[in-house]
C-alpha cells in the first residue's frame, strides 16, 4: 500500500505531487489512534481524501505530532506541503491512496 500526496487548486489541478516516500507514509498513517488524530484518521488508504486550506488549522498540528514521534523525511515534506496549503486559500492537501 502507498500514499502520495497532491496540492490542488480549485478546480482540481495538480499543483504539487509528492511520490517520494509513500509507503512510509502509508505506514505512519495506518498506526494512528482515532482520538489523537481526528482530522488524520480521515485518510482513506484505498481511496482520495482532501483537506481544504481551512481545514490546515486541524491538520498541520497533527502533522507536526506524528513528525516529532516518528521522524521521517515524508512526513516534513508533507507538513511542507501543509503549510502552504494553508498559506493559499482554494487549495486542497490531497492523499492518495491505491
Amino acid at each position: 500500500m502507498a500514499i502520495t500526496v497532491d496540492i490542488r487548486d480549485e478546480q482540481g489541478g495538480l499543483v504539487q505531487r509528492e511520490y517520494e516516500g509513500s509507503f512510509e507514509l502509508a505506514a505512519a498513517l495506518s498506526d494512528l489512534d482515532d482520538a489523537e488524530y481526528p482530522m488524520l484518521r480521515f485518510v482513506d488508504p484505498y481511496g482520495t481524501t482532501y483537506f481544504s486550506s481551512l481545514q490546515m488549522i486541524g491538520v498541520i498540528p497533527e502533522l507536526e505530532r506524528l513528525a516529532k514521534a516518528s521522524p521521517r523525511p515524508t512526513l516534513d515534506k508533507v507538513l511542507q506541503m501543509a503549510r502552504r496549503v494553508r498559506a493559499k486559500p482554494h487549495t486542497f492537501l490531497v492523499f492518495v491512496g491505491d
